[in-house]
């Protein structure tokens, strides 16, 4: 396995949010809940972490969740759908 690094923009978030939580579950597998908080880069609107998934036997996986910005509950989440491949 070899880890990715994830990049969100989320320019509405505001300036006291250091963290956003993904939170991912296997689309077709059941592999548990997988949960990464991405850092603010300074200055900017910008969150990244690396991004390391387990992967299943076959050659591609689909991960689907979202993006929340916990505490600021009157932000939407952001469902997002990653395809992971061999």
């Amino acid at each position: 396995m070899e880890a990715t690094k994830i990049h969100v923009e989320w320019p509405s978030l505001p300036r006291e949010a250091d963290t956003i939580e993904l939170t991912l579950e296997g689309k077709d597998m059941l592999m548990g809940v997988y949960r990464l908080n991405l850092k603010r880069q300074a200055g900017s609107d910008h969150f990244s972490e690396e991004l390391l998934l387990p992967f299943c036997v076959s050659d591609e996986m689909i991960w689907q969740g979202k993006i929340t910005a916990t505490p600021f509950s009157s932000q939407q989440p952001i469902y997002v759908s990653i395809r992971m491949i061999k």
